[in-house]
């Protein structure tokens, strides 16, 4: 597979996205606040998607199923945990909207349309190279 795209560290703090595609190259910083954005996205998810339960007036009991067979009791808790997969995903696209901007000063649709990406694995391995970096205590 072909690569799209690297990230080179140039010291410290600064890196460069180098398209492989296009020939360009784009400086960035990495950014304290974005990586404990980051680390915190789990987090923050599930804040909300207690807030949206309150505001529903809907409690984890109420998205668990009690069955019971041969006298055991079993919880199928598969629609609480699809809610909360849903508000992690939900929260992690919206991080990943805001890397871009915070990081090249652009949406993430520039960004993947100045780099020459053509398709959703090759953003999504951008997104989470990209996270790597802003995560790594010793990137690159």
């Amino acid at each position: 597979m072909k690569k799209e795209f690297e990230i080179k560290k140039i010291d410290e703090d600064d890196y460069e996205l180098i398209s492989l595609v296009n020939n360009e190259t784009i400086k960035f910083k990495k950014n304290v606040e974005l990586a404990k954005a980051i680390s915190n996205v789990n987090a923050d998810a599930k804040m909300d998607m207690i807030l949206y339960m309150k505001e529903k007036g809907i409690t984890k009991n109420d998205l668990i199923i009690e069955n019971v067979k041969n006298g055991k009791k079993y919880y199928d808790e598969s629609m609480y945990l699809m809610l909360e997969d849903t508000f992690v995903k939900q929260s992690f696209v919206k991080l990943v909207q805001n890397i871009s901007n915070i990081l090249f000063n652009s949406s993430l649709e520039e960004l993947i349309e100045k780099i020459g990406l053509k398709t959703n694995e090759e953003a999504s391995r951008l997104g989470k190279e990209l996270t790597g970096v802003l995560m790594s205590k010793n990137p690159r």
